[in-house]
Order: structure tokens, then C-alpha cells, then sequence
């Protein structure tokens, strides 16, 4: 999804108002699309629910393109995804992954496969990694976003972060389960990395800006994660900050307001990993008591015993592990364990610290914690594992320096 299009030289006189297609109109969307009446009606009645759903769940975009009391904007849904790819190529878009947004204010997205159930196809297959409603919920998003912060606002992290976290609230109930799964994913993949060693990351995700920061720093499930931090945890100044730092980025941030911004998130670093470390630890105990998935249930356990050294049985029966479940949950409610793993030698850091051989010292308090990890870790992989074993030894030296 791009902030804008130009027209190429050639091209349709109006891009902008596909006329080929039929147009339906409702309160608070017009949509034209190459879908039968029926699934155009239901392709309205979607784009409006997350319209509705849009105020919600992000009240500081009202006013924008899409809010109530707006100008119905026009969205295009067609079933036929060579007929999105020429819109896209139209717009001078590549990439556009079921859905973009023009900086018009027009929405182009293919239909969403769950939509109405068609004649003659299989309903029985695979289930989707995301929910299908995904990329035109994002595209509204973006269409909103655009509205209220112009069509200069670089790409960020905390964008792609509003995208999923409004993706999975606009998912339908019978995606629920998928969802959930997906938040646990994220979750993992957000923390472990903080709890091996990686170096704090509310700030420097929340004010990333373009593609370049964005790969220093940063990944989509961490960008999820610091979004509903600041939108369900930081209260009203969370949503204040996140506002600050999406203007900042599109250019329209007061001089100066962004530092200030700063020293705000540097504060809240220790209670984004508070956050982050209960709600893994709520979900892991979920996946052990409920996952329907065997997998899920492995994978749970063992990120348990590297997160809070807790050993439980996937494989117990329901009541057994009902009950390990239950102790587990109290014995963390009353010691959570350390949100870092170094946090387990901080007598051993500080004598790094104050080494006058810092490395020395640092390569033999490696040993001692690379034997930890591993011991916590056996029989488990995960990329953030691999990562933290390459960077253990700058993790530590990182970690000396903080006591």
C-alpha cells in the first residue's frame, strides 16, 4: 500500500472512478465492484461494519476520510485478482497484497474468500495464516490514516502495527481461534528477543521512519506488540504518544515535541517488558490448558521452561493438566521470574562492569549463561534462540554497562 498514485502517461483518463463497474451506496461507503448483487451487497455491509468498527477502536483518527460524518469514500472490491493487479499497475503500485489504498481516498481490494460462500467450490481446506478481511482492513486503515496525516507520512513501524492490531479486531467470531494463535506467535516472537539480550525497543520502534530504520530495528510482531501496549496499557498518554510519533512522521509534529516523546517511552521500556512478559506467560498457560493442537501445547511448555524455568507436561490428561496448569499459574502470579534471563547473574555483570578487561570478563560469564539457555532451551528451536547464541557475548557487555 502506497501513500499516493500518479497516473501513468497512457492510462485510463480517471482512475479514480472505475465507471465499468456497478455501483451500490450505503450510510457510510460507496462500493463499486465486478461481483454479482448479492456478494456486493455483503462486500458493502463489510466495508461499513469496519468502518463502524474503525471509529471504535481508534477514535483519535475521527474526522478523517471514512469517519462518521464524512463524505462516503469509494471503495472498489473485485473478485478477479488480474482485474486488482490492474488497478494496481494503473496506480504505478507493486506489492499490493490483496488491498491498497490510493491517496485519493479510494480503496482497492480483492474480495475476501469468506465473503459468501460460492456455488460449486469446496468450502473444506486449509485454514488461512490470517484473517481473510485482513488486507482490505487494512487498507481503510490506511485510507484514514492518509486523510488525517497526509499523504508525506513515511513508512513507520507503528503503521504496520495499527494495521495488524485493527486486522485482528476486525476479524470475524469465526476466526476467533486463529486469532488467538496468531497473538501467541506474536507475542513469542516480540519478547524472546528482549529476554535474550536484545536492546530495548518501545522507543526505537515507535519512532523508526522508512524502510531503511525499519530494517535496523524492529519486526512486524514487535511493532504489534508496542502498538497495543501504548493503546491498551499506556492509557491516554499511550495514544497521545502514538498520535505525536505518527505526525512526527508525516511532518506535522510541533518542533521539538518528538524529543520530548522520546524521554516519555525511555520511561515506559520497563513496563512494556512487565506487559509483554504476563501477557506471554497468560497465553502460554492457555495454550497448555486449551490448545486443541497438540503442537501448540509442546510449543507452550517449552517456552515456558526457557521463560520462567516452569517444567509441565503437554501430554498430561485433561484433569492432571488442568491441575499443573493452575499451580504453575499461582507460583508465577506470586514469583513471575526475571523479564530477562541476565537479570539471573546481575552480581556477575556488575563485576564486568567493573572489570578493566571488560571482554575477558564478559567471554567467561558467556559460559555460564550460554549453559543456562541451553538448559532451559533443550529440545526447542526458535529463530530468536539462534539469534541470541551469535550476539550473547555483546548482549552481556550491553547489559554490564546498564548496571
Amino acid at each position: 500500500m502506497l501513500a499516493g498514485c500518479v497516473a501513468p502517461g497512457g492510462g485510463p483518463a480517471d482512475l479514480h472512478e472505475p465507471g465499468a463497474l456497478a455501483e451500490v451506496v450505503g450510510a457510510r461507503a460507496r462500493l463499486r465492484a465486478d461481483l454479482d448483487p448479492e456478494r456486493a451487497r455483503a462486500a458493502l455491509a463489510l466495508v461499513e461494519g469496519l468502518e463502524d468498527g474503525l471509529d471504535t477502536a481508534f477514535p483519535f483518527l475521527s474526522g478523517a476520510v471514512g469517519a462518521v460524518g464524512s463524505a462516503a469514500p469509494l471503495t472498489v472490491v473485485v473478485g478477479d485478482p488480474a482485474r486488482l493487479a490492474l488497478h494496481a499497475r494503473e496506480h504505478g503500485i507493486t506489492g499490493a497484497a490483496g488491498a491498497f489504498a490510493c491517496g485519493r481516498g479510494e480503496v482497492f481490494a480483492l474480495a475476501p474468500p469468506d465473503l459468501l460462500p460460492i456455488a460449486g467450490v469446496d468450502e473444506a481446506g486449509p485454514t488461512p495464516l490470517e484473517p481473510p478481511s485482513r488486507p482490505l482492513a487494512a487498507a481503510l486503515l490506511r485510507r484514514r490514516l492518509l486523510a488525517r496525516l497526509g499523504g508525506e507520512l513515511q513508512e513507520t513501524w507503528l503503521e504496520d502495527g495499527l494495521a495488524l492490531v485493527w486486522a485482528d479486531a476486525a476479524a470475524p467470531p469465526a476466526h476467533a481461534a486463529q486469532v488467538r494463535r496468531r497473538s501467541r506467535e506474536r507475542l513469542l516472537d516480540a519478547h524472546l528477543p528482549l529476554f535474550l539480550g536484545g536492546p530495548r525497543a518501545l522507543e526505537a520502534v515507535a519512532c523508526a521512519r522508512g524502510p531503511a530504520a525499519k530494517r535496523q530495528v524492529g519486526s512486524p510482531a514487535l511493532a504489534w506488540a508496542v502498538v497495543r501496549f501504548l493503546l491498551a496499557e499506556g492509557g491516554r498518554d499511550g495514544a497521545r504518544l502514538l498520535v505525536l510519533a505518527l505526525e512526527d512522521a508525516a511532518g506535522l509534529a510541533p518542533q521539538g515535541a518528538l524529543e520530548a516523546a522520546r524521554g516519555e517511552l525511555r520511561g515506559l521500556e520497563p513496563a512494556f517488558e512487565r506487559w509483554l512478559h504476563r501477557a506471554v506467560r497468560e497465553e502460554l498457560l492457555e495454550a497448555l490448558l486449551r490448545a486443541p493442537h497438540a503442537a501448540d501445547r509442546w510449543e507452550a511448555a517449552a517456552a515456558l521452561r526457557l521463560l520462567a524455568n516452569v517444567a509441565l507436561d503437554p501430554d498430561a490428561q485433561g484433569p492432571e493438566r488442568a491441575r499443573q496448569v493452575q499451580g504453575a499459574a499461582t507460583l508465577l502470579d506470586e514469583d513471575p521470574g526475571p523479564l530477562r534471563l541476565l537479570d539471573l547473574f546481575q552480581t556477575e555483570l556488575a563485576q564486568v562492569a567493573q572489570a578493566r578487561a571488560r571482554g575477558p570478563a564478559a567471554a567467561a560469564l558467556e559460559q555460564r549463561v550460554r549453559q543456562e539457555l541451553d538448559r532451559r532451551a533443550a529440545g526447542w528451536g526458535h529463530p530468536a534462540l539462534e539469534a541470541a547464541r551469535q550476539s550473547l557475548r555483546r548482549a552481556i557487555l550491553r547489559a554490564a554497562e546498564g548496571t
